[in-house]
């Protein structure tokens, strides 16, 4: 599956991962799984493992879904979301920026630990 959800092991966050580049239809399934497991356990910490998954959607594609596609979805807006990439990888750099104009709590780290101390100070 190139998309999928997992619970943590400790049951207090949700993982995300893509197989492959990232597009905005990835994006949109992975925003519907996040909601589905939202409703259905109340979890909103999501670690989203972008590792090896380089982000390949224009800024304007990005802008949009950010700030009307994802609202559409109707993900909530109290989530925190970390973006755990490789190191040297920025291409998803603009999801945070447009994320938190959105009013999502969302940040860009390169070390899973630093990611999951953010996510856990919620």
């Amino acid at each position: 599956m190139e998309v999928m959800v997992n619970i943590s092991d400790d049951k207090t966050y949700l993982i995300g991962r893509v197989k492959g580049t990232m597009t905005i239809e990835k994006a949109h399934k992975l925003a519907q799984m996040y909601i589905q497991q939202i409703e259905e356990t109340g979890i909103k910490l999501i670690l989203n493992d972008m590792r090896a998954s380089p982000h390949q959607i224009d800024a304007e594609q990005a802008f949009i879904y950010a700030t009307r596609e994802v609202k559409n979805l109707g993900l909530p807006r109290d989530i925190r979301s970390a973006i755990l990439v490789s190191d040297g990888d920025h291409s998803h750099d603009f999801n945070e920026i447009v994320a938190q104009y959105a009013g999502f709590f969302v940040r860009v780290f390169y070390s899973c630990q630093n990611a999951l101390k953010w996510l856990k100070q919620a």
